[in-house]
């Protein structure tokens, strides 16, 4: 898919050709996402949602005990 340009900007048409899809990232490292957080008794990670179809878009923050 990328072949050999690894500078191109993707464009949310190029990823996903369907007008009823649902995207989920969690981020990793940070980015468009904060990256997730590593506590000493917690673990913080982010997540985004976005439903094509209705364009509604959910950004999730999840703390979790270790």
């Amino acid at each position: 898919m990328v072949g050999d340009d690894l500078t191109r900007l993707w464009e949310a048409h190029d990823l996903c050709k369907s007008e009823d899809a649902i995207f989920a990232a969690s981020g990793v490292c940070d980015g468009y996402l904060p990256g997730a957080i590593l506590g000493d008794v917690t673990t913080t990670t982010f997540s985004e949602v976005i439903d094509v179809q209705s364009g509604t878009v959910r950004r999730i923050e999840t703390t979790r005990n270790l």
